[in-house]
This record gives C-alpha cells, sequence and structure tokens, in this order.
C-alpha cells in the first residue's frame, strides 16, 4: 500500500478542483476534445469529405474514390462506379489526397 505526504495529498486535490478552463489550457485543449469524442486526426480526414481521395488500408488493399462522409469511426468513399463504400477507419493506414481534374 502507498503511504502519500499531506503535501502530495494536498497538491492532489487542487488539481482535481482546478477549473475545466484552466486544466483544458494546460493541456491544449485535449481534454475537451477527448470528452466529445473529437480527435486531430478526425479534424484531418474531415478536411477531405467532399473530395476525391485514395484509402490505403492495413491488409495493403486501395480504394479510390469521393469522401462522403467522414463519422468517428467510420468513412463513407463514393466510388466512381456508382458503388458507396464503408471503411471502419482502424482499417485505414492513411488517406492520400488525389488531385481533382
Amino acid at each position: 500500500m502507498s503511504v502519500y505526504s499531506p503535501e502530495e495529498l494536498e497538491r492532489y486535490y487542487k488539481m482535481r478542483k482546478k477549473p475545466q478552463a484552466e486544466a483544458s489550457k494546460e493541456t491544449g485543449g485535449s481534454e475537451a476534445k477527448q470528452k466529445h469524442g473529437g480527435s486531430e486526426q478526425g479534424d484531418l480526414v474531415r478536411e477531405y469529405v467532399g473530395k476525391q481521395v485514395r484509402l490505403h488500408l492495413m491488409d495493403g488493399g486501395v480504394f479510390e474514390g469521393k469522401l462522403e462522409k467522414a463519422s468517428r469511426f467510420e468513412l463513407v468513399l463514393a466510388t466512381e462506379s456508382g458503388k458507396r463504400v464503408l471503411l471502419y477507419k482502424h482499417a485505414v493506414a492513411y488517406v492520400h489526397p488525389l488531385k481533382e481534374t
């Protein structure tokens, strides 16, 4: 069992009582993003919605098409053949934007 000094306990309780704005300032706002399900990766992927992209999958597969939707866990891609493909983000290795012609 760990024994904490009174100073360590006081520091711990002060840290827990910090206002949310002050705490998010220290952590760069990442704490607030985690509570709402946002992330920097999600923000980056959402920039490609409506654009032509190439998705490289973890298993080596490749999809090309227009990114229609990017949610917290999924991506919806419209292929040139007119089919819509649902891909889970954890299966995607990286996203490469294509130049629109």
